[in-house]
């Protein structure tokens, strides 16, 4: 008996390391009025030419530089792949 009340003084009580701010619950106002909200702005439209040195998005996939190519897949190569691995 001895050893557990020593067991239970030597515990201490849980302090926890971080401290979260307390969350206050949210409700949204139901007093909505359109009259309130500030107009849009109206954006200007798209269009479909370049805009200054900016090359067209298609072709901007269609040319790759070299360093993002794949390499072509030589003859042996393929023939090791379809074998499963060295002979």
């Amino acid at each position: 008996m001895e050893i557990m009340s020593k067991i239970i003084q030597a515990v201490k009580a849980h302090v926890p390391l971080i401290k979260f701010p307390k969350r206050v619950k949210w409700e949204p106002s139901l007093d909505f009025n359109p009259a309130k909200l500030t107009p849009k702005i109206k954006l200007p439209t798209r269009t479909s030419a370049p805009i200054g040195n900016l090359p067209d998005t298609i072709e901007v996939f269609r040319v790759v530089p070299d360093r993002f190519r794949r390499r072509p897949v030589d003859v042996y190569e393929l023939e090791y792949i379809e074998r499963g691995g060295p002979e």
